[in-house]
């Protein structure tokens, strides 16, 4: 099917769109054809658990992850949505068009074919779908291997939590490590591994410093805390060669909508470091 500018092939789980090719895991897929079987409807967050995770009990961060996860995979800006909506406490819903890609061919008036043309032998045309598949094959090895360009690199220094500066909340480092794995994500992003980051853990440092050391081209920094079932979430976004802050997202959301704040901030710092405005 055709979703929005996006090619899906459901039997192999890859999307294609200019030249480009991203391989969906298995929930991620399931979670994109429920939403299409009913395309502009609203879709809850139990349809979905119950949908896409038939033979389990996962919790609805679930479908929050994986939201995320398609979210980065289509190049969806979380704020200005062109493919799901978030409709909040109820679900999600897909607003991009969906189609068949597959259209009748126009008709042309046959020539009259050469009287000396002979028809080529089955094992022929078997030798050249092979070719064609690993072909197809090939490339998709070389888009997911290619590396990223170092203007595209980022590390994620250790998160700061304020909720009680005397005491080290662990789940301050968890946040920071979940963040990493959602920008991990994000198609020709290079991110620094959580225990690079994590080595800096209550170490002041620059920066630049910071960039150096782990060879990255932008610096992400942020601070949470939590209060009375809710959580103040700030981030910010600098580019490490002059220190120019590039992006900043600071506000408070319930307590239970945390990992879709992890899922938003992650496609912003993406799409504003692969894709940055002209």
């Amino acid at each position: 099917m055709r979703i929005g500018e996006w090619l899906i092939d459901a039997a192999t789980g890859l999307m294609a769109r200019d030249g480009k090719m991203v391989r969906l895991e298995a929930h991620t897929l399931r979670l994109l054809l429920c939403l299409a079987e009913q395309p502009g409807a609203l879709v809850s967050t139990e349809a979905l658990l119950e949908q896409v995770w038939p033979d389990s009990e996962p919790s609805p961060d679930a479908v929050h992850e994986a939201i995320g996860d398609l979210r980065i995979a289509l190049g969806d800006d979380p704020l200005k949505p062109d493919y799901i909506a978030s409709v909040r406490r109820k679900g999600y819903k897909l607003i991009a068009a969906v189609s068949d890609p597959s259209a009748p061919a126009p008709a042309f008036e046959a020539a009259p074919a050469p009287a000396a043309r002979r028809k080529l032998p089955a094992f022929w045309w078997q030798a050249g779908a092979a070719l064609a598949l690993i072909a197809v094959a090939v490339a998709t090895t070389l888009v997911v291997r290619k590396p990223p360009e170092i203007a595209h690199t980022v590390a994620v220094m250790p998160i700061i939590d304020l909720t009680n500066v005397a005491v080290r909340d662990p789940f301050a480092q968890s946040v920071t490590g979940e963040l990493i794995a959602r920008l991990a994500k994000v198609p020709g992003l290079g991110v620094a591994p959580p225990a690079a980051s994590l080595s800096y853990l209550g170490k002041p440092v620059a920066f630049g410093e910071f960039a150096s050391a782990l060879n990255v081209a932008y610096v992400v920094d942020g601070s949470m805390r939590k209060q009375r079932g809710t959580v103040t979430f700030a981030a910010r976004l600098t580019r490490a060669s002059d220190g120019a802050v590039v992006w900043s997202r600071n506000e408070e959301r319930p307590w239970d909508e945390r990992t879709i704040i992890l899922d938003e901030v992650a496609a912003e710092i993406g799409a504003r470091i692969v894709h940055p405005p002209q």
